[in-house]
């Protein structure tokens, strides 16, 4: 059920100021150390001056940041919305890291959209409508929800990338629970199909606090970094799909059960990718912030046993990020 207050986030939340001081964030020490390697951080930690100096001077980016210099050196190209580039799966994110905020959308090449931020995306979202592009303008109006009134109209303009990116300003504001303010900037990026800037939405180091994830904390929609997306609903059944068809076509859909550390997915009729009844088995389950890890102990379907797994959530889900 999604509540008053979930509704009033969907359109009320407004993108968090990004403070900027003269501090490497850990998050980009991690991301650093996670491309450069051990010996490379060894050897940063070494001239921690030149590393506080190259990072002053932009030497080394954050993903918005890069992705942000690469648009502005024209090294990424810029592209006039259409239905079929718009086609697909994006999340809301924000700040360095390009955090997902919960809000997912889901655009269709018939002018057809879906907005949620309750982890029900594919199941009860919380605004279906139609949308209509016209230069780089999009138009939308609600034709099903929960949250706006029926027909409720509002636009932005938009900035899309190749690399996938999709940056907006509201020029014509909802009513009500949709009304997010003019001039209120957000930012998306396509997750499926992946493209080159979901890529970049990337799951963090392990913090040593992980703890066992009860259904409840699953239930949501959570972004691999290969691109692959799974649904875990609150009727323990479950949907996964990479291709931008999770609610509509799904490669793979069937049942789901947890006990303890241990997550078994048994797929159903209608699944593409795997024969009915074949069973996923992952154990060793933890939830760390908004990480889920697992390891492959069975895979009837892929050759993915030993595997470890980890699945960040884009919208549902419990995590104690700040989404105001």
């Amino acid at each position: 059920m999604i509540t008053d207050n979930d509704l009033r986030d969907l359109f009320a939340q407004r993108a968090n100021d990004v403070p900027v001081t003269h501090e490497i964030p850990s998050s980009l020490l991690r991301r650093v150390r996670r491309r450069q390697g051990v010996a490379a951080v060894t050897a940063a930690v070494a001239v921690c001056g030149l590393v506080i100096g190259a990072w002053l001077s932009a030497a080394v980016l954050s993903p918005s940041e890069a992705l942000n210099r690469e648009r502005d050196n024209g090294t990424v190209g810029l592209l006039p919305p259409t239905p079929d580039r718009l086609a697909g799966i994006w999340a809301r994110v924000q700040g360095p890291d390009l955090q997902p905020t919960q809000f997912v959308a889901r655009f269709s090449n018939d002018g057809r959209f879906v907005f949620d931020n309750s982890g029900e995306f594919d199941s009860y979202p919380a605004i279906v409508g139609t949308y209509a592009v016209q230069g780089d303008t999009i138009s939308f109006g609600t034709t099903h929800t929960e949250t706006c009134p029926v027909a409720d109209k509002w636009a932005f303009r938009a900035t899309l990338s190749q690399d996938g990116r999709l940056d907006i300003v509201f020029i014509e504001d909802g009513t009500g629970r949709c009304r997010v303010g003019v001039g209120t900037e957000w930012t998306l990026v396509r997750v499926s199909p992946r493209s080159a800037a979901g890529a970049l939405i990337l799951a963090d180091e392990p913090t040593g606090e992980a703890v066992p994830p009860a259904a409840l904390d699953l239930t949501g929609v959570w972004f691999r970094e290969d691109g692959q997306l799974l649904s875990l609903r609150g009727d323990m059944s479950y949907q996964m799909d990479d291709e931008g068809d999770l609610d509509t076509r799904p490669d793979e859909k069937g049942e789901y059960g947890i006990r303890g550390r241990t997550l078994t997915l048994t797929t159903g009729v209608g699944s593409k990718s795997c024969p009915k009844g074949a069973v996923k088995v992952w154990k060793n389950l933890r939830l760390d912030g908004w990480t889920l890890r697992g390891v492959v102990a069975e895979d009837e379907c892929t050759d993915a046993v030993g595997d470890e797994q980890q699945w960040i959530v884009i919208s549902g889900g419990t995590y104690p990020r700040d989404n105001d």
